[in-house]
């Protein structure tokens, strides 16, 4: 009877060329890594509230929309449903002057908007907008 040894060891042979290059581009990896750390490569400045325009409470050209869709021009309420009824109430400002829009933070996208429109309409060039919370 013929029995193999299967116990018989073959040579294994690992390349280990490849494997260096491995361990180099990993310790490249981390020695940049902690480079980057270190140092602040990006100085960004964050805007801050001062750094816009201030709108003095004495505004002559002024909207008020409330949550209801309500407009507040020169000192009274109204129901308006379209730009151009807005733009003949809105034809007594003064047109070289800017308009704020002050509008409560759930009044609707379009009650903004037809304010908007309506100072296009009578040549109001200077829009601000600015919300508010109840």
């Amino acid at each position: 009877m013929n029995f193999k040894n299967y116990m018989q060891q073959d040579n294994i042979d690992l390349p280990l060329t490849p494997l260096m290059d491995v361990v180099f581009i990993l310790l490249l990896f981390f020695m940049i890594d902690s480079i980057v750390r270190d140092r602040d490569f990006l100085e960004i400045e964050l805007p801050s509230i001062s750094s816009g325009i201030s709108i003095s409470e004495s505004q002559k050209n002024r909207i008020i929309i409330d949550t209801d869709e309500r407009y507040y021009i020169n000192g009274e309420w109204y129901d308006i449903s379209n730009d151009k009824d807005l733009s003949l109430l809105m034809s007594t400002m003064d047109k070289s002057e800017s308009l704020l829009i002050q509008a409560a933070g759930e009044a609707s996208h379009q009650a903004v908007t037809t304010a908007i429109s309506a100072a296009k309409i009578i040549g109001i060039n200077n829009v601000y907008i600015e919300s508010y919370s109840k």
